[in-house]
């Protein structure tokens, strides 16, 4: 009776594992196993205002993600500041790109200030960000007319801010 017991419990263990191994499998090769949904409080949606702060020389990056709800050629409010925490002065320059899921780059515009000029997808403040100060970056963003957004598909807006401190030779590093 025992062994019949102990063989039952064997076959009710390698049927449970199966079922696992299986699971686990089928997770794995169709991607849900990898899918994430958005964490309320731990990221930020197109439209908010946002705050870059610097402490130092190097760079600090947005990114947003969005589904293609917005038109070609649409203006879409976007406050984006960069806020000065050190006592150094900074150069400052940004990039902005937007992906596809295919990593293809989309071109997109960011509504500056003549406080900015623009090279590329490259935007130089003319200036110093001054100690303690907070400069305007952008009040909104622009996609390229001529750019056809599929609204089945996911974006990610990504905006890199890089600061030289002043002590440094801007026209050595950065070339201007």
């Amino acid at each position: 009776m025992k062994k019949i017991n102990k063989e039952k419990m064997y076959i009710f263990f390698i049927v449970l594992l199966s079922a696992l191994l299986v699971g686990l499998f089928v997770l794995t090769t169709t991607g849900l196993f990898y899918k994430g949904e958005k964490k309320s409080g731990s990221s930020f949606d197109v439209g908010e205002a946002f705050v870059v702060e610097v402490e130092k020389t190097g760079s600090e990056v947005l990114s947003f993600e969005f589904d293609a709800s917005l038109l070609s050629g649409e203006f879409l409010k976007q406050n984006i500041s960069i806020k000065n925490d050190s006592e150094d002065n900074f150069f400052v320059r940004a990039k902005v790109f937007l992906f596809t899921e295919m990593n293809d780059d989309t071109e997109v515009s960011l509504k500056t200030d003549e406080n900015w000029s623009k090279q590329g997808k490259e935007y130089s403040f003319e200036g110093e960000l001054l100690s303690f100060n907070t400069i305007g970056l952008c009040n909104g963003l622009l996609i390229d007319e001529k750019e056809q957004l599929v609204s089945s598909k996911r974006y990610i807006l990504t905006i890199c801010v890089e600061t030289l401190s002043t002590k440094f030779d801007r026209q050595a590093i950065w070339g201007y």
